[in-house]
């Protein structure tokens, strides 16, 4: 858990609930992903399993973002997100268990976790690939947003 921690942008140190001012952009590899590792949501116990969980089917440990960007997105008429208002989107509401969730609570629903999802979603869900990232947030020391070969 702790390599999830190293790779996630989130503010190391801040206080539950407490953001910055939100960036232009959030970056669905290197932000977002992070969160569903961290919380258990892509493990092969629930939405990462081969079948997924309660219709919703994530790869295994984030394997395949371009999979899971588009399951979130686009899958039955993404019934994942909420455009209109990011905080009634299942993506938000099942994990802090404003709405029933088989895998109980994940976090909070002022938490870092699910305020940088709301900043996703209000921002439009893209998927802007890592290599592309030009954000205003700063990766923790030793990470870089640029792929290596």
């Amino acid at each position: 858990m702790a390599a999830v921690l190293a790779l996630s942008p989130m503010r190391a140190g801040a206080d539950i609930g407490e953001r910055a001012t939100p960036p232009d952009r959030v970056d669905f590899e290197l932000e977002v992903m992070p969160v569903f590792t961290l919380f258990g949501c892509n493990a092969g116990s629930c939405h990462g399993a081969a079948a997924g969980r309660g219709g919703f089917k994530l790869s295994l440990y984030g394997g395949d973002p371009r999979a899971d960007h588009r399951a979130i997105v686009r899958q039955l008429e993404g019934r994942w997100i909420n455009l209109a208002s990011p905080d009634d989107s299942l993506l938000l509401a099942e994990p802090t268990f404003a709405l029933d969730h088989g895998g109980g609570l994940r976090y909070e629903a002022d938490s870092e976790a699910a305020g940088l999802l709301r900043d996703w979603i209000a921002r439009g869900p893209e998927r802007a690939r890592a290599d592309d990232w030009s954000g205003s947030r700063s990766l923790p020391t030793g990470t870089s947003a640029s792929r290596r070969a």
